[in-house]
């Protein structure tokens, strides 16, 4: 399976720069809702805000505590859980850190990512693909 997404392009003060977001149905409370995110070759993890938990269902009484870090600094704590996000016609569970910073981007990052999928950049083409490996 291979499943593209258009690569946008920004228009900012330095020049153009491709902007890897892309949209994916994830498991919620009630059902599937459209989360955008940035794709993030160098993230780790996936990262959304802690509030947006409540949105997804998920309860983090007891989820492991972790710092998290960027290059902006030492960053913020996060608790680690598990979310599910429908790529294609197939679900996968993608581990994800919920920060305590309301002003985390909603990343979606390597763990649990890569491993079912190669992932392509294609900036003449102005595509991401998502090619399924496992």
């Amino acid at each position: 399976m291979r499943i593209e997404f258009p690569l946008h392009q920004l228009h900012t003060e330095l020049g153009p720069l491709p902007d890897p977001s892309l949209t994916l149905p994830v498991r919620t409370a009630s059902g599937y809702a459209d989360l955008n995110f940035v794709l993030d070759s160098g993230a780790d993890l996936t990262m959304l805000p802690a509030s947006v938990a409540d949105f997804l269902g998920i309860s983090l009484d007891g989820s492991r505590e972790v710092r998290v870090t960027g290059v902006e600094g030492p960053g913020a704590m996060a608790k680690v859980g598990e979310l599910t996000v429908r790529i294609g016609d197939r679900d996968y569970a993608i581990p994800c850190a919920f920060s305590t910073n309301e002003n985390t981007p909603f990343l979606l990052g390597r763990l649990g990512l890569f491993r079912h999928f190669n992932v392509t950049f294609d900036n003449r083409r102005r595509k991401i693909a998502l090619e399924s490996i496992t």
